[in-house]
């Protein structure tokens, strides 16, 4: 697993050992990162269920501003702080250990790309939709990358938002949601 684009281009990502952390794919985050390219200069990201850091560090080599990790394992963390070291990234980021259902409160927005990849089949989703629902948590033009299972797709519930864009990738579904516009909010 390395970085695939962008000004640390080529890094070599550190992963936990075991199946516990499931890291995106090299060919699924080069595809997510291909929708996303218009839309990562100067964002403000948010890696809830963050893995390895893959994700937001990939985003900060293409230009993202700052981004804000949440962790709850321990192995994970540490190969978290192990990339972000390797990566130099440590100025534009914030990592978080514990329970996300915890942290969110806590967090100032507005956040321009949340990444989502919770594990699969645990209900993670309902559990965060209401965080990202906080008034100014999200920016106006905020893009959802939600990741799950590919033959049992869970929804994102969070209302004004829908599902733009979808992609299967072997076992992995990718799914892009964004804020209705306000025109369609009313009927």
């Amino acid at each position: 697993m390395r970085i695939i684009g962008g000004c640390v281009r080529g890094f070599p990502l550190h992963s936990p050992k075991g199946l516990k952390t499931r890291p995106t794919a090299d060919r699924v985050r080069e595809a997510i990162f291909n929708v996303l390219c218009q839309e990562l200069y100067g964002a403000s990201i948010l890696d809830i269920f963050s893995g390895t850091g893959a994700l937001s560090l990939e985003a900060l080599s293409r230009g993202a501003r700052n981004a804000v990790l949440i962790e709850k394992s321990k192995e994970a963390l540490q190969s978290i702080q192990q990339n972000i070291a390797k990566t130099g990234m440590q100025e534009k980021c914030s990592v978080h250990f514990g329970d996300c259902r915890k942290i969110l409160p806590n967090l100032k927005g507005p956040f321009h790309i949340v990444f989502l990849d919770p594990p699969y089949d645990k209900g993670w989703l309902a559990e965060v939709a209401p965080y990202l629902a906080k008034e100014g948590f999200l920016a106006k033009d905020a893009v959802l990358v939600v990741e799950t299972k590919a033959k049992k797709q869970e929804e994102l519930p969070l209302n004004g938002f829908v599902m733009q864009k979808s992609a299967v990738y072997g076992d992995t579904a990718v799914n892009y949601y964004r804020r209705m516009k306000e025109d369609n909010l009313d009927g």
